[in-house]
């Protein structure tokens, strides 16, 4: 007998690094409610929905709020946002938001950086990454290390900051020698 995995025809080389950025983020993630921002097919709100108590799936593109529906037996709460964080910010608020390799995909991260400010309590989080100065067509911006700690904290306090460059399991490069910036901010 076989098992068909949807998620396995999506599979890109660098999958697993974003499993490993999403494992990080769970302890932020654990008795909350929870916004992945930018979250695509689901599969990392899927792995918060296993310790939040409420997860927010929001992206720009229907076909992914409708994979993320779909594809995934959620293990709390969810609910379903089609938005574009470069014009506005869903008028709500979460205890932690989600937003891993989205900044780099907007030509004005101020607008969605000013939105999180605005719908986070005091001591809520941002769990972001970037990743590093990689030219892409979908990217509008790039980054080094000192533009997205200065961008960051603009608004909230910066506590966490890392590189991930290495494989989490052989302590290898990243595939292409990849590397990311890997952050956690608080609404202080």
């Amino acid at each position: 007998m076989s098992t068909k995995f949807p998620i396995s025809r999506k599979y890109a080389p660098t999958w697993q690094h974003h499993i490993v950025r999403y494992a990080f983020a769970l302890p932020f993630c654990y008795r909350k409610r929870v916004l992945d921002a930018g979250c695509q097919m689901g599969f990392g709100g899927h792995l918060a929905s296993y310790v939040a108590n409420h997860v927010t799936f929001a992206d720009i593109n229907q076909k992914y709020i409708d994979q993320s529906k779909n594809l995934h037996r959620h293990l709390c709460p969810t609910d379903y946002l089609l938005a574009d964080f470069e014009k506005e910010s869903p008028n709500r608020q979460w205890d932690t938001i989600l937003a891993f390799e989205v900044i780099e995909h907007l030509s004005n991260p101020h607008v969605f950086l000013q939105g999180i400010k605005d719908h986070l309590p005091d001591g809520g989080k941002l769990v972001f990454s970037v990743p590093h100065m990689v030219e892409n067509h979908e990217h509008k911006q790039l980054y080094d290390e000192k533009k997205i700690r200065d961008l960051i904290s603009q608004y909230l306090t910066l506590e966490e900051f890392y590189i991930q460059d290495k494989n989490p399991i052989s302590l290898g490069p990243l595939y292409g020698d990849l590397k990311c910036y890997v952050g956690v901010a608080t609404k202080i």
